[in-house]
């Protein structure tokens, strides 16, 4: 989460105008955009209008279509993410002239994923904790795991992973990973922790 008490403000409707606003025919998420225009809209002039725009102000926004959108946010390959997203950078958000700046939440999440304020905080207790812990203590002083670290007493630290991973997790410590869907975790992530 990040802050959005007292964001920039990214007009929409002054980047695509009143006609090209008129055009979406749907939109998705906040504080990205998704955008859906009608069949009947000239899209590909919709879209050098986002992308100039994004060009001139890029510590604002930028735009992405299913070919541009990074790998790494795992949102590309299915029908129903929008054709064309907007995403403001952390301290902005997309707006029109008449929403302004009303019903804003203090906080919210939907920025890019390389942000550190985007990173989730991941808490867990339980049978596989100990292990990690009789790992830490056996090894000689002054060695360290790469994947995580004591703070303090029984506490540990893991290193950074996506929320992409928690799935397979889940499965894992069900025993049931044989069942398990296709996802966009990485298979065996956890086997350097349990």
């Amino acid at each position: 989460m990040t802050d959005t008490s007292n964001p920039g403000l990214v007009y929409m409707d002054d980047i695509l105008g009143k006609d090209g606003l008129k055009a979406i025919e749907h939109e998705d998420g906040w504080p990205s955009m998704g955008l859906r225009f009608y069949e009947n809209a000239n899209v590909s002039l919709y879209l050098d209008v986002l992308l100039n725009a994004a060009h001139e102000n890029p510590e604002k926004f930028h735009v992405y279509t299913h070919d541009t959108m990074p790998e790494r946010y795992h949102f590309t390959k299915h029908e129903r993410i929008a054709p064309i997203y907007v995403v403001p950078q952390i301290g902005y958000v997309l707006t029109t002239r008449v929403e302004g700046n009303v019903g804003m939440n203090k906080g919210n999440h939907g920025y890019d994923n390389d942000a550190l304020q985007m990173h989730a905080m991941f808490v867990a207790h339980g049978p596989f904790t100990i292990d990690m812990k009789a790992q830490h203590t056996s090894r000689p002083k002054g060695s360290s795991s790469k994947h995580w670290h004591s703070v303090a007493g029984d506490t540990y630290v893991m290193e950074r992973f996506e929320n992409v991973q928690i799935y397979n997790l889940v499965m894992k410590l069900l025993g049931i990973e044989s069942h398990a869907a296709g996802t966009n975790g990485t298979v065996g992530f956890w086997d350097k922790y349990l």
